[in-house]
C-alpha cells in the first residue's frame, strides 16, 4: 500500500492536470484511504478487534443505565411558597 503522503502528491498532480476524472479519482482514493485510517484508529482507541464491542462494558460504570430499579421511589416536583413577612 502506498503512503499517504505519495497518495497526496499523486492527488496534487491530478489536480492541476485538470482533468475532472483524475480529480475526482484521486479524490476516491483519498477519501478511501482517510476512512481506512480512521476506521484503524477508531479500532486502536477501542482496544482493537479482541476489546470490548459494548459501549457499556468499556469500564464507563456510571451505575445510571447499569443500577436494577429502585421500588421505593418517588417522583414528585418541589416548590416554596414565598411567605409575606
Amino acid at each position: 500500500r502506498k503512503s499517504f503522503d505519495e497518495l497526496l502528491a499523486e492527488a496534487k498532480t491530478d489536480l492541476e492536470s485538470g482533468d475532472d476524472a483524475r480529480i475526482d479519482a484521486a479524490h476516491q482514493r483519498i477519501e478511501s484511504e482517510l476512512h481506512r485510517l480512521a476506521e484503524q484508529l477508531y479500532k486502536d482507541q477501542a482496544g482493537g478487534a479482541d476489546g470490548p464491542q459494548d459501549p457499556t462494558a468499556a469500564g464507563d460504570d456510571t451505575g445510571s443505565a447499569s443500577a436494577p430499579p429502585d421500588d421505593d421511589v418517588i417522583d414528585a416536583e418541589y416548590t416554596e411558597e414565598k411567605t409575606d413577612s
